[in-house]
This record gives C-alpha cells, sequence and structure tokens, in this order.
C-alpha cells in the first residue's frame, strides 16, 4: 500500500488525476484516477457527498472508522435470494462533541451492491445522530452499532462496499468483500437459511414469526383455540450485545424492530451453524403469544432436554421465568431470554426441545425444537 500528500495547491476545486507507473513485471495494482482539490468554500452537504462518492470508488479499505461486514441469505424462489447484509461500525478512536452531558455526532453510512461486472444493483445511505449519555456512550464504546440492509438478487457473485462517515471530523471508514450466492443445483439444498461471515464478524439471525404447535409426543395437544398459548422459533445463542441508549426510530432505521432479536437493551447474535461451546453460557430467546402476562405469569416455566445421537435424554432442571427472563410487549405478546450451562454435555449432535407452562393459563404448555452440535 502506499500513499502520499499532494502538494500545496490552490483551493479551487479542480479535478486533479494520478498516473501510476510499475517497472517491475508481473505485478497487479490498483489506484485512484484522480481526486479534487479542496474548495474555500464548500458545503457541509457537498463535502459530505464528495468524501462519501471517493470511498465508493477508491480501491482498497479506509480504517480511520474500523468497520464490519457480516451477511446471511435465503432462497425464496428457484434462483432469487433475500441477502441481508449487516454493516457493524465501531466508534472507537472517533471523537464526539459534548454539550450538556451528551456525547454528540452525525454518522453517515452507504452499503452498494455491484454484480461481476460492477454494475450496480441496489444501495442503502442512512443518516444516524447520536446523541448519548454518559453511560449510553461506553456501551457503544465498547459494543459499536450495527445496520441492515435488505435485497432480493439471483443467484451469483456480488461485490459489496460499505462506508461510513463521521461529521466532527469527518473520518471516514470502508471495506469492500465479495459475496457468493450459490445456484440451486451447486448448493444442493432446499431453500435453506444460510449465514456467512465477513472478517469473522458475528451475524445476527432473523427471528422469522412461525408459532410452533404444541409437541404432541411431550404431551401436548395437536390443535388448540385461538387464545391457545403459542410460541415462535427458537434461538440459541453464545453472543449477545449490550445496546446502547438509542430512541426507538434510530434502533428501527438500524436494525428493524420488526425482525431484530431484542430482548429489553440486549442484541441477541446467532452461532454459526448452531454450534455451542460447551465452555460458554448458552442463551435462549423466544417469544410466546397470547398470554395474558398480567394474570398468568405466575409459575410460567421452561423446561430443557437434550437427546442424543444414540437416544440418551439429559433433562435440565425447571427455569422459573420471573421478571428478569421476561419481557412485556403488549398485546399478550412476550419474549422470553435465559442463560444455561452446558459445561457438562459430551461433544456431538444433540435434539433440543424446549417446553414452556403457564399453570394460570389453564396449565397450558408449548414447545419449540431445534439441532444443536455441541463442540468441546
Amino acid at each position: 500500500m502506499l500513499s502520499y500528500a499532494s502538494p500545496n495547491q490552490k483551493a479551487n476545486g479542480r479535478y486533479h488525476k494520478i498516473k501510476v507507473e510499475v517497472n517491475r513485471p508481473g505485478v497487479e495494482f490498483s489506484h485512484r484516477r484522480g481526486y479534487f482539490a479542496s474548495r474555500e468554500e464548500i458545503s457541509f452537504e457537498d463535502r459530505k457527498n464528495e468524501d462519501i462518492q471517493l470511498a465508493l470508488e477508491a480501491p482498497g479499505d479506509f480504517d480511520q472508522i474500523p468497520v464490519q461486514l457480516s451477511y446471511n441469505y435465503v432462497r425464496v424462489e428457484e434462483n432469487l435470494y433475500r441477502l441481508s447484509l449487516f454493516t457493524k461500525v465501531s466508534i472507537n478512536g472517533v471523537n464526539f462533541l459534548q454539550k450538556e452531558g451528551r456525547h454528540k455526532n452525525l454518522f453517515h453510512l452507504i452499503i452498494m451492491v455491484y454484480d461481476a461486472n460492477d454494475k450496480y444493483v441496489e444501495g442503502s445511505e442512512k443518516e444516524v445522530e447520536l446523541n448519548l449519555s454518559d453511560s449510553s456512550y461506553l456501551t457503544m464504546l465498547q459494543h459499536g452499532f450495527t445496520s441492515k440492509m435488505e435485497v432480493e438478487v439471483q443467484g451469483g457473485s456480488y461485490k459489496v462496499r460499505s462506508v461510513v462517515r463521521e461529521s466532527n471530523q469527518t473520518k471516514m471508514g470502508a471495506i469492500q468483500h465479495t459475496v457468493k450466492l450459490l445456484s440451486p443445483v451447486a448448493d444442493g439444498e432446499n431453500n435453506q437459511n444460510q449465514i456467512g461471515s465477513i472478517e469473522q464478524s458475528v451475524v445476527p439471525r432473523i427471528l422469522e414469526d412461525n408459532r410452533a404447535r404444541p409437541l404432541e409426543e411431550l404431551g401436548g395437544s395437536s390443535s388448540f383455540s385461538l387464545a391457545s398459548l403459542e410460541s415462535s422459533n427458537l434461538v440459541v445463542s453464545q453472543e449477545t450485545t449490550q445496546l446502547a441508549n438509542l430512541d426507538t426510530e434510530q434502533q428501527r432505521s438500524l436494525l428493524g424492530n420488526s425482525d431484530a432479536l431484542i430482548f429489553k437493551d440486549v442484541h441477541i447474535h446467532h452461532p454459526l451453524n448452531d454450534r455451542i461451546h460447551r465452555e460458554f453460557p448458552v442463551t435462549f430467546f423466544y417469544k410466546l403469544f397470547n398470554l395474558r402476562y398480567s394474570e398468568q405469569k405466575t409459575g410460567l416455566t421452561a423446561k430443557v432436554q437434550l437427546i442424543d445421537e444414540w437416544g440418551k435424554i439429559y433433562r435440565f432442571r425447571p427455569i422459573s421465568l420471573g421478571e428478569s427472563k421476561t419481557h412485556f410487549l403488549g398485546g399478550g405478546e412476550v419474549s422470553v431470554a435465559f442463560n444455561l450451562s452446558f459445561k457438562n454435555m459430551e461433544p456431538g449432535e444433540y435434539k433440543l426441545t424446549l417446553m414452556t407452562t403457564a399453570p394460570e393459563a389453564k396449565g397450558q404448555s408449548v414447545g419449540s425444537k431445534t439441532t444443536v452440535r455441541i463442540e468441546p
């Protein structure tokens, strides 16, 4: 990587070409074709747009602001995929304006998707105005924030470039990677969710709002009335992020409240390939529906069991779902999150069953299933 400081020039905003010659044979290189000189008077908006445009076109990454990319995708038709892209931004090294006890800065996030021929496919631009208290600033300093973009594309290879710019010192971060969506013949799978990571970033997995029926083999009924207890799909995770104190609109803009895995002020991520490391606590997250929380929360319990490859059953002690493990969302909807240790389990693949019982709701129970692989 080579760089240089341009000589003093007139602040006339003129474009200056850059020419690079290499006399060493067999070398492949890329470089910025030119730049605009500064102008004595330039608006904030023009400066921002110019900076972002140059960052999108320039080769290589910018590291003034640390940025990570991650993604997941699901096939929705024969050769059509819904691709979710996540940009994680760190504020380490970024100066904030301190005013009236708050930490303030304005961030612009741009993410662009190009096909294999560098043709523009789709893009997204978001503006994030941070106005943080001392405690929220410390939280965000540790965890940063994540923005999401979704696009439906055909199978193939795509170039993704993400750029972030802050307004106090105009620092920038940029990262670019390639995402490959396999064709139905090549991947050999039938409409399965796929999760990938770039720069080993953790990927938030989307919780689909599918209601799970009671498990017949555990004594549940195969049908029930509209008022019966129901459950969403179960998410089993070992990665969580403390969220900064952002307002509702900001959180919806960044992640989308309708599908982000958020429990109170914690963002829950999903491990790749449902792999669980037994040395670390496991977080269970799901939602209950049709629960009159104020009346039926008493005695709400969860029971977890694992079945190994040889049919041996491992049962855990019932977990009381008190105030710290539940969050009332309104309309009979309650989110549930609790931790459990698999430290004493042997490595291997297990079928995991979770049964939740609400004694005050006429003893109704509802269950969820998933498969996990416990690693040493």
